[in-house]
This record gives structure tokens, sequence and C-alpha cells, in this order.
């Protein structure tokens, strides 16, 4: 019997697995939370198995329309040994590391290559200093103002946070020890909370001050510069001392007597130190006019302001054994500012 033969022939058709792009960029997040989304289409046909979809460090993945994150998802195949389009969501993750963040999102599946989508993006540190505004300095002249706190706050910070005060201006990390700058260092986790002191300067010139401190450290990347601001406004007095008079009417007494006073007003502002009053010889001075406190000098202290309210000193001639005329001048004196003069006379007879 002779051997009959059909000839066939065919055709086994491997897995086939496409996504709808190669690359996403772009992503931009703050530490501590999750980017916007970006998407992407993956299809597969004659698989083997499911579809696995790998994202890389510091990226989740999910799919579209559904909130159900993570760094790993499968895409079962149907009956058809198929999984039809799906459109997959792609974002950085809340807990990814400030820095640029890149990797390949990789979709793998059994007998076939691997197909890549590469994904690139930046994780930016968290910066604040509040307030952004502090309230108005006021101080008096070569004095160091009152200080005034702000507070610095970061998160996923990369390197040392800097403060610079702006001029006649300083700051300090413990409200005892100020300067023109500070370094602030975060945490090994990158965190930074610090109160921060500020106040005008001692060395600053009278003159109203205003600028902002200036907080910044590192971005996403070394050429990145976060910076925040604080404005701060104030003024430093000038010293302003003035007496009502430049002489007073002559004084007039007998022997062994002092004279009935008379009386001038003393005032100041921005005082850097005590105001003192010196009677010339032969005359003597009260604030109070008792017969006790008259002294041949006053000390008057102007408040932590620096203001001296207006004071009235009484001036009398000092009973005296002696007959004839005093002459003199009272001094009105005190740091910073030129003495003031006031001239009196008096006979004793």
């Amino acid at each position: 019997m002779s051997t009959r033969n059909v000839a066939v022939s065919g055709a086994v058709s491997g897995p086939v697995v496409n996504v709808n792009t190669g690359t996403l960029t772009g992503f931009t997040a703050n530490f501590g939370s999750a980017s916007a989304v970006k998407t992407f289409t993956v299809r597969g046909t004659n698989l083997r198995g499911n579809l696995t979809l790998t994202a890389p460090e510091g990226y989740e993945l999910a799919r579209s329309g559904t909130t159900a994150y993570d760094t790993t998802l499968s895409l079962a195949r149907g009956g058809n040994n198929a999984v039809a389009t799906t459109a997959i969501a792609v974002r950085l993750a809340a807990t990814a590391a400030s820095g640029v963040r890149a990797g390949d999102l990789v979709v793998s599946t059994d007998n076939t290559t691997n197909r890549i989508v590469k994904l690139s993006g930046t994780v930016s540190p968290t910066l604040a200093a509040t307030p952004a505004t502090l309230p108005a300095f006021s101080t008096r002249f070569n004095t160091p103002s009152a200080a005034q706190p702000f507070t610095v706050n970061g998160t996923g910070l990369v390197g040392a946070v800097n403060v610079l005060a702006p001029a006649g201006y300083e700051v300090s990390s413990d409200a005892v020890i100020y300067g023109p700058s500070l370094i602030l260092e975060p945490s090994e986790g990158g965190a930074l909370e610090q109160v921060v002191s500020v106040r005008v300067a001692a060395a600053a010139a009278a003159a109203t001050r205003k600028g902002n401190v200036r907080v910044t450290t590192q971005g996403a990347t070394p050429t990145v510069t976060l910076a925040r601001n604080v404005a701060v406004t104030g003024a430093v007095v000038a010293p302003s001392l003035t007496a009502s008079a430049t002489s007073l009417p002559a004084f007039s007494t007998p022997l062994s007597t002092p004279s009935a006073p008379r009386t001038f007003t003393v005032r100041g502002a921005g005082l850097p130190a005590v105001v003192t009053v010196t009677a010339p010889a032969g005359f003597e001075l009260s604030e109070t006019g008792n017969g006790d406190d008259y002294a041949d000098s006053l000390t008057l202290s102007p408040t932590d302001a620096g203001i001296l309210p207006l004071t009235t000193i009484r001036v009398r001639l000092a009973a005296s054994q002696l007959s004839g005329t005093f002459r003199g001048t009272l001094t009105v004196a005190t740091q910073a500012v030129s003495t003031r003069n006031v001239a009196v006379s008096g006979t004793v007879k």
C-alpha cells in the first residue's frame, strides 16, 4: 500500500505587550505629599501569564480612576489570554525622598521582553518661616530692641538652613547670643523646627530700619534655592533732651536761709543712659521740693524705651553764712546728647 501525505503549516504567536509611551516626565511634589498623576496605557495578547507592573523607587501606581496605589500592580489575563487596553496612573509617592527621582517602570510577563516606561521628576523639601511679618520694633540709640520670635519649619531638608538678618538687625537661635546670621542644622531625617529671635542691633544708627530676614536652603537640586522672607521694620529713636529754660530769674535770700525755689522742666526720648542734673556752687536741686530732698545733683532715669517724661526740677540758693552774689551754670547731661545749660544767679544778703 502506498502512503499519502498531507502538508500542513502554521505559526504559534508569542506574547505581545504594548505600552503607548516610553517616558513620563515632569513629576513634581513637595516632600511628604504625592505628586499629580500622569497616565499611560498598557495591553497584552497571547499572554502566558498575568502582566506585572513594577514602579521604581519613589513612585507608585494604580489603575486609573482608583485610589489603591502601590509599588506593584498585577493585571490578570482574560479567557482569551489577553489584557484589554488599561489606563495606568503613576505618581511620585508621598514617601519619596527629596531630590531628583528617576527610574524605570517595568511591565513584565512570561516569555517575552519587558516593556519599560522611563519616569523622572523632582521632590522638593518644604521650608516655612512664620509669621511672614513681625510687629514693628522700637528702640533707643545704641541699645538693642526687645526681641521678637518667628519659627522656621522644614521637612525633607537636604542641607542646612541659613538665616540672614538685614542691615541693622541681628538673629539668635537661643535668645542669648546674637549675630548677623545663623546656620540651622536639620535632623538626620531632614526635619527642622526652630524658633529664631530677631531684634534691632545696638550698633544701628538712629533711623527707620526696614528689610527681610532671609531664610534659605537647598531645593530639590544643588542649583535650586528655597527662600522665605520675614519682613521687619523698626525705628531707632535718635536721642533727644530738652530743658525748658536757658536761664532762671535771679534768686535772693537772707543769710542762713535757702531761697524760694524756681523751676524748669526736663524731658527726653531715645536716651541710652541716665540724665544727671548738676547745680553750680551755692545752689541746690530737688524733684519734690521737700526740704530734705535738696542736693547738689539729681539723677533722672529714663524708661526701658529711653523715655524721660516731663520732669519738674526745683532750684534754689542754698542757705549760706556768707553774703554775696552767686553765679553759675546748671547742667543737664547724658550720653550721646549735647549738655543743656541753665544759667542761674542770686544774692545772699
